[in-house]
């Protein structure tokens, strides 16, 4: 199974959708609705559907905490999402929640079902469909058949082998290409690259190990899902087929087509570009 980072956000967000097949979810509910300390701060009206459409203003991880290892609190992220203020009334523009996602989606599925996170994705989507590596939180007893990642944020368990100050090197050329390359982006579609940064890099991320034991067991649901790529194809055939694999039905077909209807076209705060968010 290999850390997948933004791939989580399609697997959490099936469990939504699935949860709404169920009835237990529906989508222009207010998520104070499922999670009543959700709603203060000006987050009383934020919707569902405006969760899953990037339209809830609470794009910035870099507001919620003061550095990336508290990410890695499952507990207190929860209480720092309910805590937070938007930045802009629901539905008045879209932003990508690039890691934020995960704990406002991830905290309604337990708030919903009142079980955890790792629960619900084992119960609802990964035991159904037969799915041998799908965990968002790797379980212990898992944790050998990981795959170390290579590259920036990736310390190796033979980082001082020959070979490993070039290695560094580089990746410090890759980060500045990144950076310079993303600049241009900016220039080129007239975006802000500060909302970048507020929406993926949090301060001390540089720090942040990927392949260290405790950031792949701890749950955040729009970067650290460890999958293999059978159960992936699995999931996205299941959703290609109208909610059904191998007779096992997950979500209703109206359910799908709710899901895959475009609801909006405009221009993405954090990514530049126009997305046809779903």
């Amino acid at each position: 199974v290999a850390l997948s980072f933004s791939t989580t956000k399609g697997v959490a967000s099936t469990l939504v959708h699935i949860l709404a097949s169920q009835g237990r979810i529906a989508y222009d509910a207010p998520v104070a609705t499922y999670w009543p300390a959700f709603g203060q701060n000006g987050k009383e009206t934020i919707t569902v559907r405006d969760v899953l459409c990037h339209e809830a203003g609470l794009f910035s991880i870099r507001a919620l905490v003061e550095d990336a290892s508290q990410m890695l609190d499952w507990a207190g992220m929860l209480r720092r999402i309910e805590q937070a203020r938007p930045a802009h009334a629901p539905g008045e523009s879209r932003a990508y929640h690039a890691v934020t996602y995960g704990w406002l989606v991830g905290g309604l599925i337990e708030k919903v079902t009142g079980k955890p996170f790792a629960e619900v994705l084992r119960d609802e989507l990964a035991m159904p469909l037969g799915l041998r590596g799908c965990f968002v939180g790797l379980p212990r007893d898992e944790m050998h058949r990981r795959a170390h990642l290579f590259g920036a944020g990736a310390k190796r368990p033979d980082a001082k082998a020959p070979g490993a100050p070039p290695r560094r090197r580089a990746q410090t050329r890759a980060a500045k290409l990144g950076s310079a390359l993303r600049s241009a982006a900016c220039k080129l579609v007239g975006g802000d690259p500060a909302s970048f940064k507020e929406a993926l890099m949090p301060r001390g991320i540089a720090n942040v190990d990927w392949n260290d034991e405790a950031t792949l067991a701890a749950c955040i649901p729009a970067a650290n899902g460890a999958f293999d790529a059978r159960s992936l194809a699995r999931m996205y055939a299941m959703l290609a087929n109208g909610g059904e694999l191998d007779g096992v039905r997950l979500l209703s077909p109206e359910t799908v087509r709710a899901a895959s209807t475009v609801q909006s076209r405009g221009r993405d705060g954090v990514l530049w570009f126009r997305m046809g968010w779903r």
